[in-house]
């Protein structure tokens, strides 16, 4: 690939984003709620949106080899009948000879997604996908079954 000056134009100021990214100085929303023992709510937030990380197109694409990975890959153990779940494994090699931090993250349902989960478990002889994914399994199946 080769590069050329364009006369005449400005630099780039490194303080912008590319264009369509979000800003990183705009603030992104992580928490919808705060609760309390007893389950009652003790802070709540207002959504807002801040943009898009990546397109649509791309969005897609990553939603089907995230379902890929639960139907056919290594987080086959975050699977639910009747429900297309997305995920993702990972295992990370400790300091501790033979003891992983194994991790799984999801979403379901694949299109219109409800909840979006990620489970780290540390100091296993374990990967990701077996132990954190069906851990992740649970806990969407228990959000789902209470809506």
């Amino acid at each position: 690939l080769a590069s050329a000056a364009v006369p005449d134009a400005p630099p780039p100021s490194p303080a912008a984003p590319p264009e369509g990214a979000p800003n990183p100085k705009d603030p992104f929303l992580l928490v919808d709620r705060i609760v309390g023992p007893g389950g009652r709510t003790v802070t709540a937030t207002k959504p807002q949106s801040d943009g898009r990380a990546i397109s649509p197109t791309v969005a897609s694409e990553l939603a089907t080899m995230m379902g890929n990975v639960v139907k056919d890959g290594t987080g086959t153990a975050a699977a639910l009948a009747g429900v297309s779940v997305a995920g993702k494994t990972g295992t990370a090699q400790t300091s501790k000879p033979g003891l992983n931090d194994a991790w799984f993250i999801a979403f379901a349902p694949q299109v219109n997604p409800q909840i979006a989960v990620a489970v780290v478990v540390e100091d296993t002889p374990q990967y990701g996908g077996q132990v954190s994914a069906p851990i992740a399994r649970q806990i969407i199946q228990a959000f789902l079954r209470s809506r």
